[in-house]
């Protein structure tokens, strides 16, 4: 199992986030409307993630936010831990990759909560860049992480907050 996680990690190393699932602004407002009918092209082309060991407790309720709706972040924060606020997309590959590595860091560690926030309104299907929350925070990739500290205050965003994640992640802070 180590040796899975450590080979997964690499792999999530090597994903830079604007390698991610990035914002092809050219269809944005398609992506917005809820589609009928079959997949959308976006969802087709969608990568399947790696096999990866599940969490300690895969039936443990994962904190999960704003389903495309705008949110007041500092209002969910839990005080007294790290917070790490993941914006993500089912129909992102990058994002389900990293999405076990996440849970069992926070089931984990006692000083740190991983907070996903779904940018997808219910029935659009691929990722959904015209969502509320997603122009709310500018979203141009995911994942996009951003880590608060035990105070509550914004430490990192973006591509900092990325390779702080790795890190803990890696064990390193």
């Amino acid at each position: 199992m180590a040796l899975t996680l450590s080979l997964t990690l690499a792999s999530l190393l090597a994903l830079p986030v604007a390698n991610g699932c990035g914002r092809d602004d050219s269809s944005a407002q398609n992506a917005s409307a809820p589609s009928e009918g079959a997949p959308s092209a976006a969802a087709e082309a969608v990568p399947q993630p790696q096999t990866v060991p599940p969490p300690p407790d895969a039936d443990a309720p994962e904190i999960v936010l704003a389903h495309g709706a705008p949110i007041e972040l500092e209002k969910h924060l839990i005080k007294g831990q790290i917070n790490i606020i993941d914006f993500y997309s089912q129909y992102c590959g990058p994002c389900r990759q990293i999405s076990p590595h996440l849970r069992r860091l926070d089931q984990t560690r006692d000083d740190l909560t991983v907070i996903k926030v779904d940018i997808n309104r219910p029935g659009v299907t691929g990722i959904d860049w015209g969502s509320p929350v997603a122009r709310q925070f500018k979203l141009r990739s995911v994942p996009h992480f951003r880590v608060y500290d035990a105070q509550g205050r914004l430490l990192a965003d973006g591509q900092q907050a990325y390779q702080m994640v790795i890190d803990y992640l890696q064990g390193k802070s």
